[in-house]
This record gives C-alpha cells, structure tokens and sequence, in this order.
C-alpha cells in the first residue's frame, strides 16, 4: 500500500464545509462523461474511474485547474477516468439551494478501482467522502488524525512529537531517559546523545505511514546535515533502507513515550522509555 511520508503532513485538508443559501434546485439531467484527464499520460492500466455527485463540482485536481462542475439548471452527476495515486481535489458543493466555496480533499486511488465522489448534508454543513464503490470504503485521508485530535497512539505521536518540529511551528522535542537523550529539531533533523560517554551523532529524521493512520514508522539517518539537504535526504538517501535507527511507538502519555526499535544501532535495547518535553 502507498505510504505518507511526513512532509506531506504540512498539507491541511478539511472533509466538512459551511453551507450557504441561493436560488432553486434545476431539472435532472443523464450523467455527464469528462473523459479521460491523463495530464501525464500514465498507462490506461494506471487509470482509475471517479463518479461525482451531481451536487459535487470539482475545480482542482491536484494543483492543476479542471472544470467538472455544471450550471445550477442543469445539475448532473458526472464521470471522469483519472490517474491512480494520491491527489488532492478542490470541491464545492451546490444543489441549487445551498453552496460552499471550494475546500480540499485527499484521495489515494487505486489503479483500476471505481470511486464515488458523494456529499450529505449534516445540520449546516456538507460532508464529503470519497469511497470505493465496490467495498463502501472510505479512501480519504482522516485529517482528525492528522492533526492530532483522535486518541490513538500515531494520532498523539504526530501531534507531541512530529507537529511541533514542523516550519510554521520551530520548536524542538526532546526524549530523555537515564541513558540516552534525542533531540528532534526542525528541518527534519535530529541529534543523539550517549549520557555516559558523552558520544553525539547528528542526522535527519524521516516518518512513514500508512493510508490508514494505524501504523508508522520513524528512520534517523546519520549524515552531515550541512552537506545533505531536507529534499536530498527525501529524494536521493534511501533513508529507508540506509537508516541506523527505525522505530515505532508502542505508548505515548502527555509526558512520556516508548519507542520500539526494528533497528538500531548502539543502543542498549529494543525498548527504550523516555519521558518528553517540547523546547520553543
């Protein structure tokens, strides 16, 4: 299954929208076909087929302008063949009645699946899904999760740990236990300290999880973070595989957190407590 990667976790994505009120609902027309959008001309076997509410318009697929949305009078449901992956589409919805300005969601799509795009209203707002229309699955990404408002332990983790490293943010996080102490820093860099020897190393830190927010995992690559730049450790360091350390989180408190190492390099054990604090 695709992975997330964390600096795509900057993107904000909202699922609900505020409704407002217009004129009359038109007459029903037969679905409308868009065709085919490939902008990249990817494989026909990388295409996958998306439905959309007659009421749903959509005018951004990924950062490129698209126009599937029709005049009020002649409101439709509407079919468009699109490339697999992960997107982030620009929606608004309109019966007629009640309207939003556009609002993003995220997708991951699946190469030769059928999607609907579907929007109900809830009180004053419109929510809107994405699902899978042979399994009713939802495939849009839980920003409640996210952004840290669920309880579950990746949930807390982005929000304790990852969030406050973030640009927009800049502060530091720092895990310390009697042996060890490991500072994550913005710019996706960490340090580690050994208390007794004194022994530091300094590299980047990378996260990875999957689509459905349940499981992620931590990689800390040793490296001269003055050689090796944020977008070279993404794209050129293979930190996946040539990390020193990968871990996942087994528990998290609001002061402390139990780290689970797959790999590691000097460390004294698999499962390492460490009581946290964030640093401005």
């Amino acid at each position: 299954m695709r992975k997330l990667v964390f600096s795509l976790l900057i993107v904000v994505v909202l699922s609900t929208a505020c409704l407002s009120t217009s004129g009359t609902t038109g007459t029903k027309i037969s679905v409308v076909d868009r065709g085919e959008y490939n902008p990249k001309l990817v494989s026909k076997e990388e295409l996958c087929t998306l439905n959309i509410d007659k009421f749903v318009g959509v005018s951004k697929f990924d950062d490129e302008k698209v126009a599937w949305f029709l005049p009020k009078k002649e409101l439709a449901p509407q079919e468009v063949i699109i490339p697999s992956g992960l997107h982030v589409l620009s929606v608004n919805y309109n019966d007629g009645d009640r309207f939003t300005l556009p609002f993003p969601v995220v997708g991951l799509f699946v190469k030769g699946k059928e999607y609907s795009l579907t929007a109900r209203i809830d009180g004053k707002r419109v929510k809107v899904d994405i699902v899978d229309t042979e399994t009713g699955d939802s495939i849009m990404l839980d920003t409640a999760k996210l952004k840290g408002e669920d309880p579950s332990i990746l949930s807390t983790y982005i929000k304790k740990i990852l969030n406050p490293t973030m640009d927009e943010v800049g502060h530091s996080v720092v895990l310390e236990n009697d042996d060890y102490r490991i500072t994550f820093l913005p710019d996706m860099v960490f340090n580690l300290e050994v208390k007794k020897t004194g022994e530091k190393v300094i590299g980047r830190k990378g996260f990875e999880m999957d689509f459905s927010m349940k499981s992620g995992k931590s990689y800390l690559l040793i490296s001269d973070v003055s050689k090796m730049s944020r977008d070279d450790f993404l794209t050129k360091s293979n930190y996946k595989e040539n990390a020193q350390y990968i871990y996942t989180v087994s528990e998290i408190s609001e002061t402390e957190i139990v780290l689970k190492f797959e790999k590691q390099k000097d460390l004294s054990d698999t499962i390492l407590r460490f009581k946290y604090r964030e640093i401005e």
